[in-house]
């Protein structure tokens, strides 16, 4: 009888180890067990890896990268195209965005939370020795971080002062000590930019709903605050880039339209310009040249990114090659 019950015994392991365990957080009430081999036969089509273009090299054709050949994505190095990615970062947690600075490549800074607990914080990496330096007070929220572009500075969003508010702060990322709030907020929504070429000026936007914004000019040495679009209701200003000659600058905007679209506004006489008056569908994202002679826009059409290239001089399009694949651009 004993040899019959450790059979039996033996089976019901088998029969149990056969199905997907049920997680200690969860209550599973009228579920049937689970087969691992559904697990086994779908983690192909769950594994499958991406690669996000994080920052260009200054001065070479060489970029970061994030993608992950572990459990978090992390920054790799990518010198030549199709060439072999570098791994440079390896934190158990994932890493959400890094820049090269935009003058040296000894550097980048990057972003990072704690076991997915969105309290970024800013690092610097640094190139030569692979060591990672903490910026941040490792207690706040961090985010939206803008280079200037000289490479001394940059610009980003943290609640240090009060953990609720989002004031726009400065630093130098070789003296993180240097940190300073720039802007004293008392309402969530804001972002830094932009920088003008001088580095005197700080464009950033303030989202009021998911339907209104606006864009504000912000002094660098005083913190003084200019409104430089008009607070108009279900209207949307966002995404201002500078031009290289610091004039005036480069947006997204849905004002008098059911659209978004990329426009211009020049500082001096406050005249906004819409570039794309013709196209019936949302312009999603548009990137300048560093010499400011060409902008890249993507147009969402019919739920496809399609991508067009503008000389600015002109406010032409320029032709693209033959046979662009169709997809999602960014």
């Amino acid at each position: 009888m004993k040899p019959t019950i450790s059979v039996f015994f033996a089976l019901g392991v088998l029969v149990r180890a056969a199905d997907l365990p049920i997680p200690s957080n969860l209550h599973a009430d009228g579920f049937p067990p689970i087969p691992a081999s559904i697990a086994e036969e779908s983690a192909p089509f769950d594994e499958f890896r991406t690669a996000t273009l994080f920052s260009w090299h200054p001065t070479r054709h060489a970029m970061l990268i994030g993608t992950r050949f572990a459990d978090t994505v992390q920054v790799h190095r990518v010198v030549a195209p199709g060439g072999a990615r570098t791994q440079l970062t390896f934190f158990p947690d994932r890493i959400a965005g890094a820049q090269y600075s935009p003058v040296s490549a000894d550097t980048f800074v990057f972003t990072k939370d704690i076991g997915g607990n969105e309290f970024y914080q800013l690092f610097r990496y640094d190139l030569k020795t692979g060591k990672s330096t903490l910026l941040t007070d490792g207690k706040s929220r961090n985010g939206g971080m803008v280079w200037s572009p000289k490479g001394t500075q940059i610009a980003f969003t943290s609640t240090r002062r009060n953990g609720r508010d989002t004031d726009i702060w400065l630093m130098d990322p070789m003296r993180p000590e240097s940190a300073r709030m720039l802007a004293q907020t008392a309402e969530s929504g804001w972002q830094p930019a932009s920088w003008s070429p001088d580095e005197k000026t700080l464009l950033a936007t303030r989202r009021i709903s998911a339907e209104e914004s606006e864009i504000y000019r912000i002094d660098t040495a005083t913190g003084m605050r200019t409104a430089v679009t008009k607070r108009t209701p279900q209207t949307e200003y966002g995404e201002p880039r500078f031009s290289p000659d610091g004039k005036g600058f480069w947006l997204l905007t849905t004002e008098n339209s059911d659209f978004e679209r990329l426009a211009w506004m020049d500082l001096a006489s406050g005249r906004l310009m819409i570039a794309t008056p013709e196209i019936n569908w949302d312009v999603e994202d548009f990137s300048l040249s560093k010499d400011g002679r060409y902008l890249a826009y993507i147009v969402n059409e019919d739920a496809r990114g399609v991508l067009h290239i503008m000389d600015t001089s002109s406010r032409k399009d320029i032709p693209l090659p033959a046979g662009m694949p169709p997809g999602t651009v960014t």
